[in-house]
């Protein structure tokens, strides 16, 4: 129960149809009133918490977006900046995620592909890189935009998300010959092109998982298509564990 500051006493629960919720919280002794979203997310939210909830609904079923304006009945501006918060809960919940792929002797395919369903400015493809590893055993990736494919970049990230002691396996690409010589004992290997096809795949699918979209928004989409298939292979799981997380993220 919530209690009036001032007076400390229990407030009621009463109906108010001014308010987005529907309801006050009202002090017995002092009648002062106070809103029942105070002190959460959805306190300067603008919109209603069922509308809310709608929301999370559709987007955790993958209802595109155009359709979830029409049904709940809100502005572009409304669907477009929602579905970017559930992204960003997303992102938020990976960083706060220990990401390790392989182990001692476990193979990971890592892959470089070119993205160019991203857009710049009005109608231009801007030509991005999708770095990609995928643990063969788990059958569990890791996607990033990356700006290069020089050694400097990759290779960081391949320590960071890779256990030491894991077989890399990738293709001839120059950025990969130091792989062997990192710290960490990785064992690298490299194979044709088809021999990293789970890798390769891992990328496609992450790309083909959003349309065309503006430069910046391109890391939102694949931090979303990592989270769905570490919480959210479901359409019941992602509703779940995105309102759990988005709970994690603005406690109460």
């Amino acid at each position: 129960m919530v209690q009036c500051a001032p007076c400390e006493q229990t407030c009621t629960l009463i109906k108010e149809s001014s308010k987005l919720s529907g309801y006050l919280w009202r002090c017995k002794k002092c009648k002062r009133k106070q809103s029942v979203l105070k002190d959460s997310f959805l306190e300067s939210a603008g919109i209603s918490p069922a509308k809310f909830v709608y929301i999370v609904f559709y987007w955790a079923t993958r209802i595109p977006l155009q359709a979830t304006m029409k049904h709940i009945d809100i502005s572009a501006r409304t669907g477009v900046d929602y579905y970017r918060f559930l992204r960003d809960i997303c992102s938020w919940k990976l960083l706060t995620t220990t990401i390790q792929l392989g182990g001692p002797g476990k193979e990971v395919q890592i892959d470089v592909s070119v993205q160019v369903n991203a857009v710049f400015r009005r109608d231009r493809n801007v030509e991005m890189w999708v770095f990609g590893a995928y643990d063969v055993g788990e059958k569990v990736g890791y996607v990033t935009y990356v700006s290069n494919r020089d050694a400097a970049t990759l290779l960081p990230i391949i320590q960071k998300v890779v256990v030491p002691g894991s077989v890399v396996l990738s293709d001839d690409w120059a950025a990969y010959r130091d792989i062997s010589n990192m710290p960490g004992n990785y064992q690298h290997r490299i194979v044709n092109r088809g021999q990293t096809n789970n890798a390769e795949t891992y990328c496609r699918l992450a790309n083909a998982s959003f349309k065309r979209r503006s430069k910046d928004m391109v890391p939102g989409h694949l931090n979303e298509f990592m989270w769905r298939e570490r919480f959210g292979s479901t359409f019941d799981l992602a509703y779940l564990n995105i309102l759990r997380h988005i709970s994690e993220r603005y406690p109460c």
